[in-house]
């Protein structure tokens, strides 16, 4: 049991953390640099499924 409650409140934590940062992104600026990174991740991801990666 405390394991789970140990990755609960890491995950709670986490993404507590990403969506204050995201937010924070959002706000104060552009999404251009999100977009290119999303862009590459998507055609190496496409690219390693269709090499059997």
């Amino acid at each position: 049991m405390i394991p789970m409650l140990v990755g609960t409140m890491c995950a709670a934590i986490a993404g507590y953390v990403a969506i204050r940062w995201m937010l924070k992104i959002i706000s104060t600026g552009s999404m251009k640099g999100f977009a290119v990174y999303v862009w590459i991740l998507g055609i190496i991801i496409l690219g390693m499924q269709y090499f059997g990666g």
